[in-house]
């Protein structure tokens, strides 16, 4: 009966299993450069949306794969835990962490944590190394009204195009033809209008209904 009790149901998976099995491939990916990639998890058992642990599993391999091909570490230490309502991971590394924000960006893991309504923080220090911190809420957020869109003004429609591309306000502007001061009130007021509270979870929606 506990056994029942504790068993993943549909839609969840047991993080430990998730973030262990992604390892243990990193760990196949990293053997030619003589890295040690050390692994710390929590002995307790939890179960995660199904979503969230691929963005889980999906923001550590991106920022494993980042620090082997940018950052010359010789170890990588990754840890997780659940605190209170969110998943906290960690990924450690020494090396030379100059190139790691720059190379970050292009993986758009940022993005992937915002849809989400998680966080992400990293500190990056030239010939020392490399610290990357992920908050993902272990609950998924609430699906916007389909029908929001409807009161979307066709400005906005356009700014929230741009959005789903990754573009920066200032891109946006110059794309659209107007200031860069307009772009914020439009976002502000699609993220309101939408639901949300940012702009990654903007773009998600509008990738789901595909805009």
């Amino acid at each position: 009966m506990t056994d029942l009790r504790t068993a993943p149901v549909a839609g969840e998976r047991d993080a430990r299993e998730a973030v262990a099995s992604l390892v243990e491939r990193l760990r196949v990916t990293a053997r030619h450069s003589d890295v040690e990639l050390e692994l710390i998890s929590p002995d307790d058992e939890h179960l995660l949306p199904s979503m969230i642990a691929e963005v889980a599993r999906s923001v550590l391999r991106g920022c494993v794969l980042i620090m082997l091909e940018h950052t010359s570490p010789s170890r990588i230490r990754i840890g997780w835990e659940v605190a209170k309502a969110e998943l906290h991971i960690s990924v450690c590394a020494n090396g030379d962490g100059a190139q790691f924000p720059q190379a970050l960006a292009e993986y758009r893991l940022r993005e992937r944590l915002d849809a989400l309504g998680g966080e992400f923080s990293v500190d990056a220090v030239p010939n020392w190394g490399t610290t990357v911190i992920a908050r993902l809420p272990l609950a998924l957020p609430p699906t916007p009204d389909l029908k929001a869109l409807d009161v979307l003004t066709p400005r906005e429609l356009e700014v929230l195009a741009e959005l789903v591309s990754g573009r920066r306000n200032s891109d946006i502007a110059a794309r659209l033809y107007i200031t860069e001061h307009t772009v914020k009130f439009h976002v502000a007021n699609i993220l309101t209008k939408l639901g949300v509270q940012t702009r990654g979870q903007a773009a998600a929606f509008a990738r789901k209904i595909r805009v």
